[in-house]
């Protein structure tokens, strides 16, 4: 379908897709990768991981969350960050901690983050008095995942799911199905559940499923028959945010430019407890042109999502960028891709943190 000419180390990936508007389009997908030390110092990763071509889900899509997500999509609405962490507690016997992260957009004058209380394990208890929560036991490294975050299915009724979070833990709407079950050890700050009448809204900062809410509303009504043959899946109703997986508190109005500084606190393995760990990114400058049959296009790669995961120490870059496509179209496309702002030593980008 799509030939790279990469003199790049990113990689790359294109495929036919749909806009949010239900046209016709060939998705394009570059991904940077920098790695970064106990220091804060990052390198670009001259053989990053593939593209990610759909959602990658821990386990069953049903069951779990999101491990990765669809990398390959035509574009975003503004720009998003995406965080896969562990909550490091630093070998402290602790019951209760903070963790989050910070991403400052200078040029837009903006922070998005999350400030997050983690907790050991908690579960409803009936005693004499009734329903009450258990104190919480020693927190161990705790993956930020929506699992362990407010939410869940009712197991012998799949539909009574928290929409926002079917997965997690601590919805139960009667006290008899609650007794002995998990509470939430990801919250938001000062926001416990206690009791079984909260619904508070679920402390995610990972990638959501496209089945959840708000997502499953900004996707709107599939069209299932036309999915089924050539036409269009995506429904009048969908919106521009149709390709974002974020949560909405971490969605920016505009894309990134670089110089973004990032801030994670408890969430990096061999960092002192409570201590804010910083970098900033660098302003990479991807450009791509389109050759099909004897005509040519330039891409406009539009730099829409950072995903930092945290344990393996990496940060992914992603610029998208679409162009017509006919649904008839035989020919192969030719993609040129290149990066001007990398210099120096081994390709390397000029960094706000050598």
């Amino acid at each position: 379908m799509a030939e790279f000419d990469n003199s790049t180390p990113y990689s790359t990936h294109a495929a036919p897709s749909w806009s949010s508007d239900g046209e016709p389009v060939l998705a394009v997908a570059v991904k940077a990768v920098l790695r970064f030390d106990a220091r804060g110092t990052l390198t670009l990763d001259s053989a990053p991981a593939e593209i990610e071509p759909t959602d990658r889900f821990r386990s069953h899509p049903q069951r779990s969350g999101v491990a990765a997500a669809a990398e390959c999509v035509p574009h975003k609405q503004g720009a998003e960050v995406i965080v896969n962490a562990t909550a490091q507690t630093g070998d402290h016997d602790l019951r209760v901690m903070e963790a989050g992260f910070t991403l400052q957009s200078p040029h837009q004058g903006i922070v998005r983050g999350a400030h997050l209380a983690i907790s050991g394990p908690r579960r409803y208890e009936r005693g004499l008095f009734g329903l009450s929560v258990t104190e919480p036991g020693r927190i161990e490294p705790l993956p930020v995942v929506p699992e362990y975050a407010y939410g869940g299915t009712h197991p012998d009724n799949p539909g009574d799911a928290y929409a926002a979070n079917p997965v997690g833990c601590g919805y139960w709407r009667r006290r008899k199905d609650a007794d002995g079950q998990p509470l939430p050890q990801i919250q938001w700050y000062k926001q416990w559940v206690t009791a079984l009448n909260q619904r508070p809204k679920p402390a995610i900062i990972a990638a959501l499923a496209p089945h959840w809410e708000p997502r499953r509303k900004e996707r709107g009504t599939h069209n299932e028959a036309a999915a089924q043959g050539t036409g269009c899946p995506i429904g009048e109703d969908a919106s521009a945010a149709y390709y974002n997986s974020a949560p909405p508190h971490q969605r920016f109005p505009q894309p990134f430019r670089g110089g973004e500084i990032v801030t994670l606190t408890n969430l990096v393995e061999g960092q002192p407890l409570n201590h804010p760990f910083t970098f900033t990114l660098p302003t990479l400058l991807p450009e791509a042109m389109l050759f099909l049959g004897q005509t040519r296009s330039h891409l406009e790669l539009v730099h829409d999502t950072v995903v930092i995961d945290a344990e393996r120490r990496e940060i992914h870059l992603l610029f998208h960028a679409m162009a017509p496509w006919r649904l008839t179209e035989r020919r192969k496309a030719f993609i040129v891709l290149d990066d001007p702002s990398l210099a120096g030593p081994d390709n390397q980008p000029l960094l706000a943190n050598p």
